[in-house]
């Protein structure tokens, strides 16, 4: 099973173990563990290279004799009285000729250490990350990452702590590790089903081939992933378990009760009306659920699995952000007018604004009073408002398909704005509609100066697909 040549050169306690120890003798212990012998006897006390190699040797065969530091203290006296006794040698904590040799005698063979290679040691860093531990690139070179591993994985295990492979520690982690039903390379109806479940999951598997390709890999790992299983991408009884448990229809059409109530509340929080806070699980509430699932990516049927509800348990944290601005459901738009002036103000869009050069007579004034007319026409202030057709959402009702690229540009505008904005948050989704005016002035403005056609160019609340037209009340201003 080994590889390659072993290295003297290993993590720190065995570093100087296999330096310059002071004395050659006939019973040398093995390259992996330590080179030479020490001068003996050895006995509490002691200080040097020579206790620390009686130190690592009495780790490696199961002994704790504290730190390996190269101090003959207490620990260590009573680590080798433990190992004499359990050789049948007389007891007296000090390390002699006999010790020493039952010591050499009792180490376990190493099948794989630091400075290997191979296919063995890919094995290896599989397992390691099957079971939790991070081993670092899957590549058949045990490093120092693979060695962390290993030594992450004897001391959760209880096994001596070398970052050496011997055969218990090998046992272990083979008696870990899953039995994997389906893997890359696998065909048939199983392989079908799970895509399946992937792709009801959210998960994109690619075709529904029933074969086991990089696309259904890699859906796979991010279900694993996403559902803090170890990110293998292979289906082990866990990944199954977890998949199928994510569609098991939890409540449907005709349900009623106490749970039914708490659904309709939530869908009633995040802009989903589910009819009548009633419990009854009617047709409302079956519309509204299947219109959350279409929007976010889920199995669109209408009836509540597990991936429902932890979506609805997100969107339900998201839209309470609003309480932070102090959102008052009966308040109405009014509320919002002190954040929009504030984001507005960051970027000039409270001032006007005109053209350059021959054009500069050409002016856009103020956008304040123009937003307030479009958040009433899109939202009538409420921040957790859904078109349940298209999925736009929130106070100026951004699609949910273009809000991340939007805001990752508004981030140059707005530092603060962070990477995972969510539209439900007023003072987020009112800095992407300051991005998406502050966008349109200036194009409207270039445009202006280079063809002098003010009426065909873009208008600054042009995203907004003419909702003045359903606004006459106030109107917009002009421009």
């Amino acid at each position: 099973m080994r590889q390659g040549t072993p290295t003297l050169m290993r993590r720190a306690l065995l570093l100087a173990t296999c330096l310059v120890l002071l004395l050659a003798s006939t019973a040398a212990a093995p390259a992996a563990y330590a080179s030479a012998t020490p001068s003996l006897p050895l006995e509490r006390a002691d200080t040097g290279d020579g206790v620390r190699a009686v130190q690592t040797l009495l780790a490696a065969v199961g002994q704790s004799p504290g730190p390996i530091d190269g101090i003959f203290g207490p620990m260590t006296e009573a680590a080798v009285e433990a190992f004499q006794n359990s050789e049948n040698l007389d007891v007296t904590g000090v390390v002699d000729q006999a010790t020493w040799d039952a010591l050499v005698a009792a180490l376990p063979e190493v099948l794989m250490e630091r400075g290997d290679s191979g296919d063995e040691v890919r094995a290896l860093q599989q397992l390691l990350a099957d079971a939790g531990h991070d081993p670092g690139p899957i590549d058949g070179i045990f490093g120092q990452m693979t060695e962390s591993a290993v030594e992450a994985f004897q001391s959760a295990n209880s096994l001596p702590v070398t970052g050496l492979v011997d055969q218990a520690t090998w046992d272990a982690l083979n008696a870990d590790a899953p039995e994997i039903l389906m893997e890359r390379g696998d065909r048939g109806d199983d392989v079908r089903d799970l895509q399946l479940l992937l792709l009801e999951g959210g998960f994109d598997p690619g075709p529904i081939d029933g074969i086991f390709g990089s696309l259904t890999q890699s859906a796979v790992a991010g279900f694993q992933g996403a559902n803090d299983l170890p990110v293998t991408g292979k289906v082990d009884q866990a990944t199954l378990d977890a998949l199928t448990d994510s569609q098991e229809i939890l409540l449907e059409r005709g349900d009623s009760g106490a749970e039914v109530v708490a659904l309709q509340e939530k869908l009633a929080a995040v802009g989903y009306n589910p009819g009548p806070i009633d419990g009854v699980f009617g047709p409302m509430t079956e519309a509204a659920v299947a219109a959350l699932q279409s929007i976010h990516g889920l199995d669109t049927h209408g009836g509540v699995t597990q991936d429902t509800l932890d979506k609805l348990d997100e969107l339900v944290a998201l839209a309470a952000t609003a309480y932070s601005y102090g959102y008052n459901p009966a308040g109405g738009p009014d509320q919002w007018l002190g954040l929009i002036t504030e984001v507005f103000s960051q970027i000039g869009l409270d001032v006007e604004k005109c053209g350059i050069d021959d054009r500069s007579e050409d002016c856009i004034g103020p956008q304040i009073d123009n937003a307030m007319v479009i958040m009433v026409c899109e939202s009538d202030g409420n921040p957790w408002a859904v078109n349940w057709a298209s999925g736009t959402t929130g106070l100026f009702q951004h699609r949910p398909i273009y809000w991340a690229d939007r805001v990752s540009r508004a981030q140059a505008l707005f530092p603060t704005l962070p990477s995972d904005a969510t539209p439900y948050n007023p003072e987020h989704n009112i800095m992407v509609a300051a991005l998406l005016v502050h966008e349109s002035r200036d194009a409207l403005l270039g445009y202006n100066f280079l063809n002098g056609a003010w009426d065909d160019g873009p208008e600054p609340w042009g995203h907004w697909d003419g909702s003045s037209r359903h606004c006459a009340d106030p109107p917009l201003v002009d421009p």
